[in-house]
């Protein structure tokens, strides 16, 4: 009977850390919950393509854990396009977790330049030479005034360079490995401390077992004869690791009014 409620219990324990570590997902971590990502304040889109925007950057920014926010004005009120662009991510409230995770597209029609803003992890994301192929893709859409499609696959274009950022990319559903990896390590250890007691309580019931203080009472003597040994030269093997240079891979960043540091870039159309 005793046995019975011992394995109950532990497995009671295991079910519940499980829980406890995967229960952590069910969270969203962007800093300012609710925001819209779709800011058209120069009326470039229609109502049913601002919808349409709101509804494709939704499912790719929750999947990544990562914002993706479309600005369109008439005036940067007297600022650089870097910095409202940066103020604008800034001080709106956008960014998952505690580094702030996006990028912002500004578009300014008053100078019809547009600046692309990056925060977080979207800094290591978006590298320099990125940022040069992003900036033509959507000077590109923006010169043919297909606004629609400059914002839509812009969201693509930074949706699979985040997914291919290996450091920090997270799966559709939203898990972030490294986090996941922390949390199994943490039921790993408290696992370790259930089997700890279970054992020790095991070992308590048995009365009749002794330990031995030295490995010569397992050993009957004379029982083990070398009658030939010898080595043997079975051969060698070099690994070669290629040092990849990576200074194509690298992101400039500067310092926003707020403090964060940012990425980005822009041009005109």
């Amino acid at each position: 009977m005793k046995n019975k409620v011992l394995i109950f219990l532990t497995a009671f324990l295991v079910f519940a850390l499980i829980f406890s570590t995967f229960g952590v997902y069910a969270e969203s971590t962007r800093v300012t919950p609710g925001l819209q990502r779709v800011a058209d304040n120069a009326g470039l889109l229609s109502e049913e393509e601002k919808a349409a925007l709101e509804s494709a950057l939704e499912r790719i920014c929750e999947g990544l854990q990562f914002d993706i926010v479309i600005v369109t004005t008439n005036s940067i009120e007297g600022k650089g396009g870097t910095e409202y662009a940066d103020d604008f991510f800034d001080y709106g409230g956008y960014g998952y977790g505690e580094n702030y995770d996006g990028c912002l597209l500004l578009i300014d029609m008053g100078s019809r330049e547009f600046w692309i803003s990056t925060c977080g992890r979207g800094i290591g994301a978006i590298t320099d030479r990125d940022m040069r192929n992003l900036e033509s893709s959507v000077s590109e859409y923006l010169s043919s005034g297909n606004y629609y499609n400059a914002f839509l696959f812009f969201s693509y274009d930074v949706e699979d360079l985040v997914k291919g950022e290996k450091t920090y990319s997270k799966s559709k559903n939203g898990f972030d490995p490294e986090t996941l990896f922390k949390n199994l390590g943490f039921g790993a250890i408290a696992g370790l401390i259930v089997a700890l007691i279970v054992v020790s309580i095991l070992k308590s019931q048995m009365k009749s077992v002794k330990s031995k203080p030295s490995a010569s009472d397992y050993f009957v003597n004379g029982s083990l004869v070398l009658t030939n040994s010898y080595d043997r030269f079975v051969g060698s093997y070099v690994t070669r690791v290629r040092i990849k240079d990576d200074s194509s891979g690298s992101s400039s960043t500067h310092r926003s009014s707020s403090g964060r540091s940012h990425g980005g870039g822009g041009g005109r159309f």
